[in-house]
């Protein structure tokens, strides 16, 4: 079944019709900050959603290449594909707040870098209201693994296929929210990794500000090595 299905049948639950939404549903948006991991790394990243509007039901897919594997978690692997769960960071006491999250891995011989989610309140409240804090809601934290052997450098990964319900009984309504872009910086374990691969003839340091120094600064770290054969690289890395 389509993505775009599997919403407006969970907007039929909550009573949704299929006009057109508000101008925010150009803006709002479901998103993966940028982060930095190194190979063999498992990390657990933030989903999260931007909204200027309330809504019932949202879904998204969220698109990784070769180098970043998503990780489905262990009850993934124990029932299925699908796994349904409360909103990370929900609690009873916040009700209007919650929703139903279902997310879909979908996988080729083991490895997956496709992620499926839909999220759903099966009765005429918001699950995710309007960001009065200006803090983004947290829909839930996805496993993305670098492998062992991969390359070091930046890897584009993308949210998309985003469509949006509100869930107002006096404004019901559903359309399609932008695409979404994010980079996962492969970097090395340390600065040392990065002159063993040959014959060295110089190293140079540079830190976020532009600074050059001949020692590794604390943080991260732009490497350009010279090699004694005239080649050169640049890497970036964290002491």
């Amino acid at each position: 079944m389509k993505l775009k299905s599997l919403l407006l049948a969970a907007c039929a639950v909550v009573g949704l019709s299929a006009s057109a939404l508000p101008n925010t549903s150009a803006t709002d948006s479901l998103y993966i900050a940028d982060f930095s991991a190194t190979p063999g790394q498992t990390i657990e990243v933030p989903i999260r959603f931007s909204n200027a509007t309330a809504y019932s039901a949202l879904q998204g897919v969220v698109f990784t290449p070769e180098g970043v594997n998503i990780v489905p978690y262990d009850i993934d692997e124990e029932l299925g594909d699908s796994i349904w769960l409360v909103g990370t960071g929900r609690t009873t006491a916040r009700a209007n707040y919650q929703g139903t999250v279902a997310y879909n891995a979908i996988r080729a011989n083991g490895i997956s870098h496709e992620l499926r989610i839909v999220v759903y309140q099966a009765v005429n409240k918001a699950i995710y209201t309007i960001n009065k804090t200006g803090k983004n809601n947290e829909i839930l934290l996805a496993k993305m693994n670098i492998p062992e052997n991969a390359t070091l450098g930046d890897y584009k990964c993308s949210v998309r296929k985003m469509h949006y319900s509100t869930g107002l009984v006096d404004q019901s309504a559903d359309g399609d929210g932008p695409d979404t872009e994010f980079t996962v910086h492969v970097v090395a374990t340390a600065v040392k990794d990065v002159t063993t691969a040959k014959a060295v003839k110089s190293v140079k340091y540079y830190n976020v500000a532009g600074m050059e120094s001949a020692e590794p600064f604390d943080g991260v770290n732009i490497v350009v090595t010279n090699y004694t054969d005239g080649t050169k690289s640049t890497t970036k890395v964290i002491k």
